[in-house]
């Protein structure tokens, strides 16, 4: 734990540079060229866009990605969470079990306190870290939070593509020209971050699904959930807000739609695992109904469920 309070920044200052690393490989994927490429900056405070505060965004005069402290912290305290309770979840349903008890598993807990921390770092400005949650490393060495480190660096690699996909796509001119809407910009940056993130990397449909997919097709699979991640951590944005963000698309739609992209396999495993994140997100101490037969549920039936089921929960809001 974190026996002394330390700004964000400084917590997160470790990160610098892989964050600036993955922004440049980012930058690498687009059209941009050095003349009219955007610059990341990363600031204390959010900026205004619309009607919301963003703590991700693509800004221009001059063109720049800019990402906050607050935003780093939150979306690197939901791939802790998620790493912990979805690898959890799937391991358990695997081996037959309906649900998990946090008594048995210290990790679980801490899972939960992770989602609870981006939940409230993303409605609510920190200036310092907190003292019921370790304090963030950059190089861990255990396995909880490696895997949680991935999943932060992935996500943070496909929303820094989404944000360069407004630059490139001249989405304020647009917008500003009302020659598209706000909401059509966003699906078109959703699409064009997952393709980038894509690239070549394909699907093996014709695999049997007891066949281990090759490395180019879990290669696949891991840029999949880093989209799966990101659009997690916009649910748990606009839950904390109760609301979605102003002219935005629906985040069920945002998911399938990016998801669709990757056109993954039925067994995939970012699919799975992105339904449990959903599970471990809304209910997750519930009773997750494991068919009689595990066998007669694919991985994409499961996501598609768990988006199904995220909806109605967004609109109970």
């Amino acid at each position: 734990m974190c026996a002394t309070p330390y700004f964000l920044h400084d917590t997160f200052a470790p990160f610098e540079s892989q964050i600036r690393a993955r922004f440049a490989r980012a930058v690498d994927d687009t059209n941009l060229n050095s003349d009219d490429t955007a610059e990341l900056v990363i600031v204390d405070k959010s900026a205004r866009l619309d009607q919301y505060e963003a703590e991700f965004g693509a800004l221009v005069n001059p063109d720049r990605v800019q990402i906050t402290w607050n935003g780093i912290a939150s979306l690197w305290a939901c791939g802790q969470g998620l790493g912990r309770l979805a690898r959890r979840m799937f391991e358990a349903q695997r081996a037959g079990a309906a649900r998990l008890y946090l008594d048995k598993d210290p990790e679980l807990a801490k899972g939960l306190y992770f989602y609870e921390l981006s939940r409230r770092l993303a409605k609510n400005r920190f200036d310092r870290w907190v003292d019921w949650l370790p304090f963030p490393d950059a190089t861990p060495s255990q396995k909880d939070d490696q895997l949680g480190n991935r999943l932060f660096f992935a996500a943070l690699g496909w929303i820094i593509r989404h944000e360069l996909a407004h630059v490139e796509l001249q989405h304020h001119a647009r917008i500003d020209a009302e020659s598209m809407t706000r909401y059509e910009a966003e699906i078109e940056a959703d699409k064009q971050a997952s393709k980038w993130i894509k690239d070549e990397f394909k699907a093996d449909h014709s695999r049997p699904a007891t066949q281990k997919p090759s490395t180019d097709e879990l290669e696949l699979e891991w840029r999949a959930l880093a989209a799966g991640v990101w659009l997690l951590w916009v649910g748990l944005f606009e839950e904390a807000f109760h609301a979605p963000s102003p002219g935005y698309p629906a985040i069920a739609e945002r998911i399938f739609g990016s998801f669709d992209i990757f056109d993954l396999a039925e067994d995939s495993f970012a699919s799975e695992i992105f339904s449990y994140s959903v599970k471990a997100w809304i209910d997750p101490q519930g009773d997750w109904g494991v068919p009689a037969n595990l066998n007669e549920a694919t991985a994409k039936a499961a996501f598609t469920a768990a988006v199904i089921r995220l909806h109605r929960h967004m609109g109970s809001l």
